[in-house]
């Protein structure tokens, strides 16, 4: 009896042992904006910018999927029409002096198939509606 609980609990500290050599942590990345100039809204750091008066600002709001997201807003203060396409987005990563790492250019996913993908695998509430 003292033999077979003696030998589950080599087994046990050896699982223990084991599993936890496999298990690694993820690496901490953290997104700051550079600009001292910050705004805060809902423990989210907005930098923004104009030019010929349009606005616009951002902010990272997290990682989803191995892809950052950021929330990207713009205000058009003047008198002139702009048509923003999301789909053509981008950007390039940097390193800590702020310097572009080579050409690399990341895009952006395009919104329209990205919400196309969610609703797709979205379930149907009740009968879909008849025209």
């Amino acid at each position: 009896m003292i033999k077979q609980n003696r030998n589950r609990l080599l087994i046990i500290i050896f699982c223990v042992f084991t599993l936890s050599s496999c298990y690694t942590t993820k690496p901490v990345i953290k997104l700051q904006p550079d600009d001292s100039e910050v705004r805060w809204e809902n423990g989210k750091a907005y930098i923004a910018d104009s030019v010929y008066g349009v606005k616009y600002e951002i902010a990272c709001i997290g990682i989803q999927d191995s892809q950052y997201v950021f929330d990207f807003h713009v205000i058009n203060h003047s008198n002139k029409e702009y048509v923003v396409d999301p789909s053509s987005f981008y950007y390039r990563p940097c390193d800590e002096s702020v310097q572009e790492k080579g050409l690399i250019k990341v895009p952006a996913l395009d919104p329209e198939k990205e919400l196309s993908r969610i609703n797709k695998g979205l379930p149907l509430r009740g009968k879909p509606l008849a025209i």
